[in-house]
């Protein structure tokens, strides 16, 4: 029995080299929206003051800004219900209660992965009368 030797032409060797290795084994690469995903998401949310204190029954108007994304639009949420946010990010803090901080979160509707936090110190409002003692009680021990 003859036996034949396969002549293989060198141009070849390296497009042969090429197509295994970027065959990758016939796996498939993970997607970015994947949670269980090593490789992370290009889109990053930036939040706007990053930190903020108002008093009680105040206002704080928050910003987001979607990197990645061509989608700017945002869902914005609290941890713990501390006050109340609309749509637009603007923050209520509450009229009876003061403390904090809360954690103001954005979440982009493009990429629900990419979020952006602040905090929220509500400030207590305080009334002080001055002078501390009433001129008109010492005025009454004198008659």
């Amino acid at each position: 029995m003859k036996t034949r030797a396969a002549v293989i032409p060198a141009f070849a060797l390296p497009v042969a080299v090429v197509v295994l290795v970027g065959c990758g084994g016939g796996r498939q690469s993970p997607s970015s929206s994947d949670p269980a995903s090593p490789y992370q998401s290009s889109t990053s949310l930036i939040v706007a003051p990053s930190s903020a204190s108002v008093y009680q029954g105040g206002t704080v108007q928050f910003q987001a800004q979607v990197l990645g994304q061509s989608n700017q639009v945002v869902t914005w949420s609290l941890q713990d219900n501390f006050g109340t946010i609309d749509t637009t990010g603007l923050y209520t803090a509450p009229k009876d209660r003061y403390g904090g901080p809360e954690i103001v979160t954005a979440t982009s509707q493009a990429d629900p992965h990419a979020k952006g936090t602040a905090a929220v110190t509500v400030l207590s409002i305080e009334v002080k009368v001055f002078p501390d003692t009433s001129p008109l009680a010492d005025a009454e021990l004198y008659q």
